[in-house]
């Protein structure tokens, strides 16, 4: 829909796909805010909100932004664990357990079914099923979606019958093309600061002129070496 495709950057951890985009009026350079490292769903379903203070119930609450790809790793991790799964079976993913989730994905599939509607979507990194139940919105009054177009998927990961699919709560279009692309930042952000790979922004010291040193080289803010601009 929004063209692209590719396989975006480090699509080989599973951050990669959807991708695409083109030139947007300044108003839509600015997609919405959906979740943040510790982003909680509000009654409303979508925007995030400021985390509480700690407890059980604000981790079940905890709204994690991934991947297909990752989602099919944790699953694989689990049952080379021994472990098997089951519907209120839970996986891990940034080496935490994983509660609510949202991704973004083109809808590959579409099928209708008396308990609701099963929605194939594909984000670049891998394939999986989603279901929507007929007492949900997008079911009773019908999707606002169609095959080829982008959609953001909030809900759980789940097994039935031995096959992995997410119960959607909700699914909403994607009106805005940099959506992708920033829910692709956001993705790798968590991951990084999760897992303790997030490189901090080192503070100037006092009376440096802001001036960061290149790590192995030379702090060009201190002057050239004795002996002039060659040393010695």
């Amino acid at each position: 829909m929004f063209g692209g495709g590719g396989g975006g950057f480090a699509a080989a951890q599973g951050y990669g796909g959807g991708g695409g985009g083109f030139d947007q009026p300044e108003a839509a350079m600015n997609p919405p805010a959906t979740q943040g490292l510790a982003g909680f769903l509000n009654d409303g379903g979508g925007r995030a909100q400021e985390a509480p203070q700690g407890g059980a119930k604000a981790v079940a609450h905890t709204l994690t932004p991934v991947t297909i790809r990752m989602l099919q790793d944790g699953v694989q991790e689990k049952r080379q664990n021994g472990m098997n799964m089951g519907p209120d079976e839970s996986i891990r993913v940034n080496g935490r357990e994983l509660h609510m989730l949202t991704l973004v994905a083109c809808v590959e599939g579409m099928q209708m079914q008396q308990l609701g509607m099963i929605v194939t979507l594909n984000d670049g990194t891998g394939r999986m099923e989603c279901q929507m139940y007929a007492d949900s919105d997008a079911v009773s009054n019908g999707p606002d979606f169609q095959v080829g177009d982008y959609i953001r998927v909030y809900g759980h990961l789940r097994n039935w019958n031995d096959e992995d699919r997410i119960t959607a709560h909700r699914i909403s279009k994607i009106e805005n093309p940099n959506e992708i692309a920033h829910h692709t930042i956001e993705v790798a952000h968590v991951h990084l600061s999760l897992t303790g790979r997030l490189v901090k922004a080192v503070k100037a010291s006092p009376g440096g002129g802001g001036a960061v040193p290149f790590s192995g080289g030379q702090n060009f803010a201190a002057g050239p070496p004795p002996g002039g601009a060659g040393g010695t």
